[in-house]
């Protein structure tokens, strides 16, 4: 993976940790409307790193 192989797509960097009340409150309906608002555009999710 390389940063040029994002060019030209919207990047959404989202960290968190799975026993987090804040991040399952507010991060993941944050997340889910980036993906919707960018649904028709080349959004990419890089989990898991």
């Amino acid at each position: 993976m390389d940063i040029s192989d994002f060019r030209g797509k919207v990047v959404y960097l989202f960290f968190f940790q799975h026993r987090c009340p804040a991040c399952h409150k507010h991060g993941f309906p944050t997340l889910k409307a980036v993906s919707e608002r960018f649904s028709d555009e080349a959004l990419r999710e890089i989990r898991d790193l």
